[in-house]
């Protein structure tokens, strides 16, 4: 027989490829080729797996939210983690998707990415990650930590810039703690870090840690916990904030800020006592580094959440900020003493400004800071890892700048308006450098002296060479004349609070062809002419607007506008109707939200004429009676209701509106399980999405506040 031809089917072998079947090279079909090794695999319940598509391998962990496994892709061959939650409620079941869904949208190089979600058919829910093969911060501290101020800062500045992408997109992780963090290579100039477990922590007591305080039940890692949960507050992302403070404070010493026997004695200690020191603490930083790293501490870790760093961006810039800079020894021929290695400190003006009182109009404090100054810190080399590089500059020492109490009495405090503008003149003047640039995300907030001349310091880019995209302006002066020195720039959004702003000033407008978005706060100059500019913009689709600080008159003019698309309307008290049915005739607007507003009946008939709205969202509002039942005669597709309360009764009568197709209810509101569960037997063509309020947790009013 033929050495070439096949032993099993006697076909030739073709010489393509050498054959795993012949010691000759060559193959035929019927022989297998080139096969690796099978790998072992796991034997796992297929109620609780999706073994229709993955084939675990080995178990990676396990936890308090469920199992994670190292899988192989049957279809696309490649090795994923799988999680495999507790089993869900079929509501939480439909809250795990909707978080599943949210975060699949984000893509950051430090956040481990979600490739699809979904439940067996058993209904045990599961998530396929990217499989990162690294340590969990947690381990790799126990080794390692007290870490450096470098090493410390480049791995915090990794987590914020992750954090920040993810609240751009709206979502927050509710549980940031070292065991939630990959990383790969600690240490070198490889390094890698991963963000885990978004999209669980918002989810029932059988997927989170939770813990009973004080007749709250909380959810997340006490060690890690602002006091704003223990207080019965929203979780925001100054919550957020907190968290990563107390993650950072960990990493300069080997442990989180509190600690106790027990976990209600640590939120205990989160709710009432101060940061400790890091002085007091074993660490590695130098003498000189501990004083500018301990005010970023207590900034963040500050019992108010005003007084916290407000969003994960202003918590990266005062990082940033902090910079250590050694000098190294100059020639031995040299004698001067003064060239002898020392470290400097530099910290940026832009961070940890002094909080500045500008301007009182009509019972309003504007407050301002001197964040808006020009950024110092200059752009890397995005080729070269910034984590743990070290970064030499030869800069003129800075003296620090050093925080003083504040003993200024403000109750019955008094002072024209004459006086506070000089005084913000005079301190616009003795700053450092005027010169407005938009940050990193293409933001200016010109609220310091905030006059048309003003504008004429705003640089087009920011240092990294950002175009401005949002411009937020904020002063009783500014009348919009000084919108001329913008002319030719590609501004997308505007917010403007500007008590003296013209019609004039809204005709310059019309060189910003870009302007999409626009929020008006207080501009109760602006008659009809200026609403009837705004509509001719072609790209202006949506807008934001404060019903109390406009016009009636200014509103119709406004409503001959054919691009409009979405309304976002705030009140603060009762909508007036006036107001509202001057809007009404906006003959395109599909997408209206109204915020911290008393509903009424009459309103409910007045939205009813926008004749394209396909969706309506409540965010902190009330129903008077009668109101909610009112909804069901609308003609929508989706209803949003966050943190707004609503009689049990009212809400079954939107089953009646036969359009609808989706119902998100978010947040404490007040509809009774009982007719949630009759929604559903009623109308189960409708998407129901819910976050039950908890039964011990108070109301909030929002137009209390």
């Amino acid at each position: 027989m033929d050495k070439s031809a096949c032993k099993n089917c006697g076909n030739p072998r073709s010489q393509d490829k050498p054959g795993t079947g012949s010691e000759f090279g060559f193959h035929c079909t019927c022989e297998p080729q080139n096969q690796e090794p099978a790998e072992e695999t796991l034997t796992v319940d297929a109620d609780k797996f999706p073994l229709d598509r993955y084939q675990p391998l080995t178990k990676i962990a396990r936890g308090a939210s469920g199992t994670v496994y190292r899988a192989r892709d049957l279809v696309l061959g490649k090795v994923v983690a799988v999680k495999v939650l507790h089993s869900l409620s079929p509501e939480e079941l439909i809250q795990f998707q909707e978080e599943a869904r949210a975060t699949s949208r984000l893509s950051h190089q430090n956040i481990v990415e979600i490739l699809d979600f979904g439940a067996t058919e058993a209904g045990t829910p599961y998530m396929i990650l990217e499989y990162f093969e690294g340590v969990s911060l947690d381990r790799y501290l126990k080794d390692s930590a007290p870490l450096s101020w470098r090493k410390a800062s480049a791995i915090a500045k990794e987590l914020a810039k992750a954090l920040e992408h993810a609240h751009t997109e709206g979502i927050l992780h509710r549980d940031i703690k070292p065991s939630n963090i990959l990383c790969k290579e600690p240490g070198s100039a490889d390094f890698t870090l991963k963000l885990i477990d978004f999209g669980i922590a918002k989810l029932s007591e059988k997927t989170v840690t939770q813990t009973e305080y004080q007749g709250l039940t909380l959810a997340g890692t006490p060690s890690y916990m602002s006091p704003d949960i223990a207080r019965g507050h929203n979780y925001t992302q100054a919550s957020e904030i907190y968290s990563l403070g107390c993650l950072l404070f960990e990493l300069l010493t080997g442990h989180p800020p509190f600690t106790a026997e027990t976990a209600l004695e640590v939120i205990s200690l989160h709710a009432s006592q101060k940061p400790p020191a890091l002085a007091d603490s074993q660490t590695a930083l130098k003498e000189e580094e501990i004083e500018p790293i301990q005010k970023l501490l207590n900034r963040c870790l500050a019992k108010e959440p005003g007084e916290r760093f407000q969003r994960m961006q202003e918590f990266l810039h005062a990082l940033e900020s902090i910079e250590f800079e050694e000098k190294h020894p100059a020639p031995l021929k040299s004698t001067d003493s003064s060239s002898a290695s020392r470290t400097e400190l530099r910290l940026a003006s832009r961070a940890l400004a002094p909080i500045f009182i500008a301007g009182i109009a009509g019972g309003a404090i504007y407050v301002v800071t001197a964040s808006v100054l020009e950024q110092n810190s200059k752009p890397q080399n995005p080729s070269k890892p910034a984590e743990f590089s070290s970064r030499w500059k030869e800069t003129p020492p800075m003296t620090p700048f050093k925080e003083e109490p504040s003993n200024i009495e403000t109750s019955g405090f008094k002072l024209n308006n004459e006086e506070l503008d000089q005084t913000a003149e005079n301190f616009m003047g003795n700053t450092i450098d005027t010169t407005l640039r938009p940050n990193r995300a293409g933001v200016v907030e010109f609220t310091i002296a905030a006059t048309d001349d003003a504008l004429s310091r705003l640089k087009e880019t920011g240092e990294f060479g950002q175009p401005i995209l949002t411009l937020k302006i904020c002063g009783e002066k500014f009348s919009g004349e000084g919108f001329k020195y913008l002319e030719g720039k590609h501004i997308s959004r505007m917010v403007l609070d500007t008590p003296a702003l013209t019609d004039e000033g809204i005709a310059r407008l019309k060189k910003f062809s870009s302007l999409s978005d626009l929020e008006l706060i207080t501009a109760p100059k602006l008659t009809k002419e200026s609403g009837k500019i705004l509509s001719e913009f072609p790209r202006l689709t949506n807008m934001e607007l404060n019903l109390p600080g406009l016009t009636k008159n200014f509103l119709q003019g406004l409503s001959e506008s054919k691009n409009l698309k979405l309304l976002f309307l705030r009140s603060h008290k009762e909508i007036p109707d006036a107001k509202l049915q001057a809007l009404a005739s906006c003959p395109n607007v599909e997408d209206i939200s109204i915020c911290n507003a008393l509903i009424k009946p009459s309103t409910v008939k007045i939205l009813n004429r926008f004749e394209n709205m396909r969706v309506l969202s409540f965010r902190g509002c009330e129903f008077e009676p009668q109101a909610a039942a009112e909804l069901s005669t609308l003609k929508l597709e989706s209803i949003n209701i966050d943190y707004s309360e609503m009689n049990g009764k009212e809400f079954f009568e939107l089953t009646k509106m036969k359009s609808l197709k989706t119902l998100n209810i978010l947040g404490e509101n007040a509809v009774d399980s009982f007719y949630l569960k009759l929604f559903r037997a009623r109308r189960p063509d409708v998407k129901l999405s819910v976050i039950e309020r908890e039964t011990n947790k108070p109301f909030k009013n929002y137009l209390a506040h």
